[in-house]
């Protein structure tokens, strides 16, 4: 799925969680949940922030615990993508606390509770 694909796909949530239509949620869920989401898409659409405001309204429970679970597998799939990047060029360190070794660095991610889904990231 591409970028383009996925801020169609939040369009339509968005559209179908005022109607209510929780069972076609679920279904465009599924398909979201079969595609694989790189941590660039993830960053660059608002799917994540559509999907945690319809967390909040969602009066579905089945469709909170497929929303959960594709949010938690995202989380996961995150923070696969981004461990051990390789710079291609010095890093820019605005903190004494960040160390660089080897040119990778280590990366702590953390979810905010907001209304969008955001990744403290943590150079350690």
């Amino acid at each position: 799925m591409d970028a383009k694909e996925i801020v169609h796909c939040a369009l339509q949530i968005e559209k179908l969680n005022s109607q209510g239509s929780y069972g076609d949620i679920a279904s465009l869920l599924g398909d979201l949940e079969k595609s694989h989401i790189t941590a660039e898409q993830l960053e660059t659409t608002d799917i994540v922030k559509v999907l945690y405001r319809l967390l909040k309204t969602c009066s579905d429970d089945s469709v909170k615990k497929i929303l959960k679970s594709l949010l938690s597998k995202w989380k996961r799939q995150y923070s696969k993508d981004v461990k051990g990047v390789k710079w291609t060029e010095d890093p820019e360190i605005t903190s004494s606390t960040e160390e660089a070794r080897d040119g990778y660095f280590t990366l702590r991610l953390t979810e905010t509770r907001s209304a969008a889904l955001k990744f403290n990231i943590q150079l350690v």
